[in-house]
């Protein structure tokens, strides 16, 4: 089974006069190939030569659309269809996706793009009877793949609004992506053949990706952001053996293999002057109104799995394969004062990976005559980026934070009792995680503190309303790790809440990388039993005030780093 998708909307807003632009893609598919019920091919005698079930999706999908020379208006009062995407960009009455910042809700844009991509793809064997190959040679004669080639993107862009239009150029990108790549065995059958290769896949370079630019336009109608990108992807790579199969394997050796490959990107940023355009010989400045706001919500997950309670008889050798290797980059950048957002740059990331291969609990000992191998294998990149304009003369006033919550596991699991009678068991996890953020402020800094006691804590209720932004928007538990606070010493032993700060860098990493039998498993090996694990955790924040110049508002930096490491 093959299926090729290519789908782009586009809408350029540069020949229209005023109002907003809207572009949209939906793509929903389902790719499987698949033996199931009472299929069966001989036994004996003229056997087939070989098995191949093979399911493939390249699919592309990419929306693009770009404002009027008039921006478009904020009248709360009507309603539309860019209005109505904003509220409920899937439709389905649940406006817990829509377009907002942790400061509040987008209610129109002046260019508006949105992809949602819903995508399966599956092979499968489930047969309860007899399937059989030619047995000669080393290569696996039954191979069961799917393969998923995924690209999916939102591109707003406001900048054809300029400073003398009567609108504005608010560019709001929505892309949300959720892919399946699943191979598996079930059923109640025999395998008999020189090998078993079960191969799920997902490929991808720059996978997923939001991209918001702000114009320009009337200041005074800007409200929580000029430039919003929001990229929520969720990708699930898993090749098994499910829950409660029972099957013969005919002595023949089964390799699952699971691999993940994703990258997820959002950037939100304004549309900068390159030509000095108003002589202060300062060149890339932001000319974009509001604040810039990007969240990116990655969610991977690349399994090799021996379900609950699958049994085999006739087993010889087998081998559990997941790798890994997740991007994940958020940037946001600042740009001329406008709205009533109180912090004008924020860059948000969550990044949830794993890495899993695993022989599942059972009743029953799994019981082989050949080596058992697990491996785990995951690289994980993430990095946020929120940047304040540091050379505009009308730079917007307030911080700019980047905050980052990574979760990295890589995992081989034993659990349930197993004998090799002629073989060797391992368990091996390899886990490389890197996770940076870095924030800078703008020109401008951050608003001075009031007399007002509640602004106090104002960084820790900054830090709190991105991390709760982030965790509304995610469907998954985004870490245990709680936000570190933001304190200074009061000169007597204590701390005291930093209250202002012109750039807030805030870093939660955790990184797992175990090979582990599960507590009560009984383990017989004929030959070495090897549990092995390495990690390697990287993580850095920084937080650099030196862009503002005092004059305006305050030039405080404020750099958490928190970093759980278990091997």
């Amino acid at each position: 089974a093959d299926n090729a998708i290519d789908v782009s909307s586009s809408v350029d807003g540069s020949t229209g006069s005023s109002g907003a632009t809207l572009a949209v893609v939906v793509v929903d598919a389902d790719t499987r190939a698949y033996i199931d019920g009472s299929t069966s091919t001989p036994t004996t005698g003229d056997l087939v030569d070989s098995i191949t079930l093979t399911a493939t999706t390249n699919s592309t999908a990419a929306s693009s659309a770009t404002s009027t020379a008039q921006g478009a208006d904020n009248d709360e009062s009507s309603t539309n269809q860019t209005t109505t995407l904003l509220g409920d960009p899937d439709g389905d009455g649940d406006n817990s996706d829509r377009a907002a910042t942790s400061e509040g809700n987008i209610n129109f844009a002046g260019a508006l793009a949105l992809t949602i991509v819903n995508n399966v793809t599956e092979s499968y064997v489930a047969s309860n009877d007899d399937i059989a190959t030619e047995t000669g040679g080393t290569d696996p004669r039954i191979t069961i793949t799917a393969s998923d080639t995924e690209s999916s993107s939102a591109t707003a862009d406001g900048s054809n609004t300029g400073s003398g239009a009567t609108g504005i150029g608010v560019g709001v990108a929505l892309n949300f992506t959720d892919v399946d790549s699943r191979a598996w065995l079930d059923g109640s059958g025999s395998l008999d053949s020189s090998g078993i290769l079960v191969s799920a896949t997902l490929a991808g370079g720059d996978t997923f990706s939001a991209e918001a630019k702000s114009g320009a336009g009337n200041a005074g109608k800007v409200s929580f952001a000029g430039s919003l990108a929001i990229n929520v992807a969720d990708t699930f790579v898993e090749a098994a053996v499910l829950d409660d199969a029972s099957l013969n394997l005919g002595d023949t050796p089964l390799t699952l293999v699971a691999s993940n490959t994703a990258k997820a990107t959002a950037s939100a940023v304004p549309d900068v002057d390159d030509a000095d355009a108003d002589g202060d010989l300062n060149t890339e400045e932001g000319l974009g109104i509001g604040a810039s706001v990007a969240l990116n919500i990655a969610n991977n997950d690349s399994r090799a799995i021996i379900g609950t309670d699958a049994t085999f008889t006739n087993a010889s050798d087998i081998s559990l394969k997941a790798t890994g290797d997740f991007t994940t980059e958020t940037e946001a950048k600042g740009g001329s004062a406008g709205g009533t957002a109180l912090t004008p740059v924020g860059a948000v990331t969550v990044a949830l990976n794993d890495t899993v291969a695993e022989v599942g609990t059972g009743t029953s000992t799994l019981t082989l005559s050949g080596d058992l191998n697990l491996e785990a294998t995951q690289s994980a990149t993430t990095e946020t980026t929120a940047e304040g304009d540091a050379k505009g003369n009308s730079a917007a006033i307030g911080a700019s934070i980047g905050f980052t919550t990574a979760v990295n596991n890589a995992y081989t699991n034993l659990l349930r009792d197993t004998t090799s009678t002629a073989g060797s068991i391992q368990l091996l996890s390899r886990g490389t995680s890197s996770t940076r953020t870095n924030a800078k402020a703008s020109a401008a800094g951050a608003q001075e503190d009031s007399a007002d006691a509640s602004d106090d804590n104002r960084v820790n209720d900054t830090a709190d309303a991105q991390r709760n932004l982030a965790a509304d928007r995610s469907e998954e538990d985004i870490g245990g790790t709680d936000t570190p606070d933001a304190e200074s010493s009061d000169g007597a032993g204590g701390a005291s809440s930093v209250s202002v700060a012109a750039a807030i860098s805030i870093n939660i990493d955790e990184t797992n990388t175990r090979s582990s039998i599960a507590d009560g498993v009984t383990v017989d090996s004929d030959g070495l039993l090897t549990l092995d694990a390495k990690a390697n955790a990287d993580t850095a924040t920084i937080a650099d005030r030196s862009a503002s110049d005092g004059t305006t508002g305050i030039g405080a930096a404020v750099a958490l780093n928190t970093a759980n490491t278990v091997n």
